[in-house]
């Protein structure tokens, strides 16, 4: 599953812009080829120790990859309509056209078909003021991307009732990132997890979940959703953002507890972007 905000100096360019938009030019040739060279040896196989989604299964048509190749960086995100991508704040570069959302659930012989250049953006209005906040840092944006959505891919659905989420709750989460925390590698390839909420109250606008079994979001999940499942059907909950130890010690990287943004909190910012 990118850790999340601590690596974000490692991983991302800096941002610091509470909206971030371009004009729309006809520049946006295809970056398949510099996707796949530029991922090297780390698009290899196996989320931390999650199982790979195939292009068969129910969740691979909502989640897409964030990719910019100049500065090799990964994020995850869940499509919504209008061509619109939610994703983490901290995963948007300054200039968003640097980057390409991945229609494929493995990066591994991408070709422009399955690849879209990015549009523009908008981030949500407390991550400028709160980004270094220990709690509620708003870390939440929209994505729209060029082009048209590829066959096989559509809008996922948000949770309508989050009083579902309490402690204890099994939730599916997914990401592009790392699987290994010693070789770092496994990148460009989408896995799934199921985990459980570990406090539902961790702050006004974020919850976390369970990651100390071996299980969770890591570098290149950052943006990645949160579901659960519910009447035959999955609901995106949540927003990938960090990691969080109650013991404040960076030991526990990927596998104490993973924070992630309620998408309730933001829902009535979401609906008016996506207009």
């Amino acid at each position: 599953m990118v850790k999340l905000s601590n690596l974000i100096s490692h991983l991302m360019l800096p941002i610091g812009l509470a909206t971030i938009a371009t004009a729309c030019t006809s520049s946006h040739d295809s970056s398949a080829d510099q996707i796949n060279t530029s991922l090297g040896d780390t698009a290899t196989n196996q989320i931390i120790n999650g199982a790979e989604i195939t292009p068969n299964q129910p969740l691979s048509r909502h989640i897409v990859a964030i990719y910019n190749p100049s500065a090799r960086s990964t994020c995850t995100g869940t499509l919504l309509q209008n061509n619109i991508v939610l994703t983490a704040a901290h995963c948007v570069d300054a200039n968003p056209k640097k980057q390409w959302i991945v229609f494929k659930t493995n990066f591994s012989g991408l070709t422009s078909n399955e690849t879209r250049q990015v549009l523009s953006a908008v981030v949500s209005p407390l991550w400028k003021r709160n980004e270094h906040l220990v709690k509620s840092q708003g870390d939440v944006a929209l994505v729209k991307f060029y082009g048209t959505i590829p066959k096989g891919y559509q809008a996922a659905s948000l949770l309508p009732d989050p009083r579902l989420l309490k402690k204890g709750l099994p939730v599916i989460i997914a990401g592009y990132g790392i699987s290994n925390l010693v070789t770092k590698k496994g990148t460009g390839v989408l896995r799934q997890a199921t985990v459980s909420i570990a406090n539902d109250k961790f702050s006004e606008t974020e919850l976390t979940i369970d990651q100390s079994r071996g299980y969770g979001a890591c570098i290149g999940d950052s943006g990645g959703p949160a579901f659960v499942f519910v009447n035959g059907s999955y609901y995106v909950w949540g927003i990938a953002n960090r990691d969080h130890s109650d013991s404040n010690s960076d030991d526990g990287m990927c596998n104490t507890q993973g924070v992630y943004a309620s998408v309730n909190i933001y829902a009535k910012w979401i609906n008016s972007n996506l207009r």
